[in-house]
């Protein structure tokens, strides 16, 4: 459920089936965690499912596309230094000529367990 959570807040735009599918919980509780009337929803603490290891990012982005968002590499710039290393960084996405948006993101190692 937490991590359910974290996608809900992160990626509205995934349909609830897709949700349950990737954290693998049911459609209905991830319509619950939405409506806030998940039966322990005021205990849930959003943790980022890719950095628990119980998907890869690969996944999640095809999950992204087949809900009908792709974002084109030319349009994400990150911000500083290359990724050339295990860090947290931040990029800013052109979504449309008028609409970009900043995003925090973590590089872990394969398996690792973010804290």
């Amino acid at each position: 459920p937490d991590s359910a959570l974290w996608l809900i807040k992160q990626h509205s735009l995934l349909k609830d089936s897709q949700i349950a599918k990737l954290v693998g919980v049911t459609k209905a509780s991830v319509t619950s965690i939405k409506n806030k009337s998940y039966w322990n929803y005021n205990n849930l603490n959003p943790k980022d499912p890719v950095a628990l290891g119980l998907f890869a990012q690969k996944d999640l982005a095809e999950a992204i596309e087949k809900a009908g968002h792709k974002v084109d590499r030319k349009y994400v710039k990150i911000k500083g230094d290359a990724i050339k290393s295990l860090g947290s960084y931040e990029a800013s996405i052109r979504l449309h000529k008028d609409v970009s948006a900043d995003v925090k993101f973590d590089v872990v190692a394969t398996g690792a367990k973010k804290k």
